[in-house]
């Protein structure tokens, strides 16, 4: 599961990084399911470890196929994107090896966000109409 949180005024979209890379990828906030756990918990229990965000409302957006290279091989994760509306702007990492921060949606393309077909989509604004998205190349 992961999260796409714009700020109140939606001029800005929620990242983390691992704090002791900062010139590597951000991520959006969010993480696995655990079994036995609904979407709903999981992404309450991922925004309060890793942003400090009580749960808030979210809506369902899409699903995205993402294929990406770990360790010299295509791997796949589906991921479930859900729009998270957040009480305020004020966030901070509970964990110490994550930094997160407002990213202004102009900016989009050039920090690093992944993966890029959900960048691409938020940043022109028709995520709120997908279904489905494919990040990355399938193993042919």
């Amino acid at each position: 599961m992961r999260a796409i949180t714009l700020d109140q005024r939606q001029q800005a979209v929620l990242g983390e990084h691992n704090a002791q890379e900062p010139a590597g990828f951000v991520n959006f906030v969010g993480g696995a399911i655990m079994v036995g756990e609904t979407m709903q918990a999981c992404r309450a229990r991922e925004l309060r470890e890793e942003v400090g965000m009580v749960p808030t409302p979210a809506k369902f957006l899409f699903v995205v196929e993402n294929f990406f290279r770990f360790e010299g091989e295509i791997r796949q994760g589906p991921e479930h994107y859900e729009q998270v509306f957040p009480p305020t702007d004020e966030v901070h990492s509970n964990q110490p090896e994550l930094s997160c921060h407002w990213m202004p949606l102009p900016e989009l393309a050039t920090l690093g966000l992944r993966p890029a077909a959900v960048r691409d989509v938020i940043f022109d604004g028709s995520y709120r109409a997908r279904q489905n998205l494919v990040a990355g190349e399938p193993k042919q």
